[in-house]
């Protein structure tokens, strides 16, 4: 497959920007400005193929599902949580 040549409009600020962050990659404009609009189109088919996913979903089989989970099993020996466990989202509680 050949390259195409398309004429970009860009204000110089931009241009500027991109190309400095071009030579930190240590690639040229062109590459750049490539790689970007690459990376660019992959996020919006991905978000595409999420929505199209999510019209098949049934949020009410899911939670019925998501209730269920683990209720069937019990914990095996070792996955006890250690003493003191917090998970890292949760923020330190203050001292009283």
């Amino acid at each position: 497959m050949s390259d195409s040549t398309v004429a970009l409009r860009l204000p110089p600020e931009l241009e500027e920007h991109a190309r400095r962050a071009a030579k930190r990659a240590g690639m040229t404009l062109n590459r750049f400005i490539r790689d970007v609009l690459k990376q660019r189109l992959k996020v919006l088919d991905q978000e595409a193929e999420f929505q199209r996913r999510a019209k098949r979903g049934d949020p009410a089989r899911a939670m019925e599902l998501l209730k269920r989970m683990g209720t069937e099993t019990p914990p095996r020996p070792g996955d006890e949580k250690p003493a003191g466990y917090r998970p890292a989202w949760r923020k330190p509680r203050r001292a009283a």
